[in-house]
């Protein structure tokens, strides 16, 4: 009767040993996964949205340099405004580069095509604009307003347009990770659970 005492403790020792160990395993296999999937969701969409959101801000700094351009007449004030407008342009150059290189996933990519499509000639009439507005001609001004509300205008705001979809995009897509990875904690935290509970009960 002894021995058979000592076979079940022994027995039930073991068993508890596995159990713990399983759950030990997929405690850690779900610390690598989670973390794992958060560094490429931070990667994908996080690094994404901030490289985004600078650059249509420089975007939207340049615009407005531009159009103080050709609103301003005192000479110093026009003199800024033309030095901040070709910052931010370089800036928003720099800033694309990074967007291009930390979109990765495909409706993202995308995304970015479109805004380079739409980005196609934009440079060229706010540079038409920006040459009327400093000429010596005493109607650049108002030529410079024209081009400006009939071409440029529109033009910018179906690129601001498309950068809010990538925007979006990557919002969403952000959102969903965390939601998976959410789901997946939960599922994984009922699992040990389960395991520890068998263990005890063993």
């Amino acid at each position: 009767r002894t021995e058979k005492i000592r076979k079940k403790i022994m027995t039930s020792f073991i068993v508890v040993i596995v159990l713990m160990s399983i759950g030990t395993t997929l405690g850690a296999i779900t610390l690598f996964y989670t973390t794992r999937q958060y560094n490429a969701a931070l990667e994908n969409y996080g690094f994404s949205q901030g490289d985004v959101g600078k650059a249509m801000v420089s975007f939207a700094e340049a615009r407005s340099a531009l159009r103080a351009v050709v609103g301003y007449d005192d000479e110093n004030e026009i003199e800024e405004q033309i030095e901040l407008h070709d910052q931010k342009k370089e800036v928003f150059q720099t800033y694309m580069e990074e967007v291009e290189k930390s979109v990765t996933y495909r409706e993202g990519i995308q995304a970015y095509n479109d805004v380079l499509n739409e980005l196609d000639g934009y440079w060229e009439i706010d540079g038409q604009i920006m040459k009327l507005a400093t000429s010596n001609d005493k109607d650049g001004y108002l030529k410079a307003q024209k081009l400006d509300v009939e071409q440029l205008t529109p033009k910018y705001e179906k690129i601001y347009a498309e950068f809010a979809d990538l925007m979006n995009l990557n919002v969403q897509k952000g959102d969903s990770a965390k939601d998976m990875l959410h789901v997946v904690e939960i599922v994984i935290t009922v699992l040990i659970i389960g395991v520890i509970a068998a263990a005890v009960l063993s």
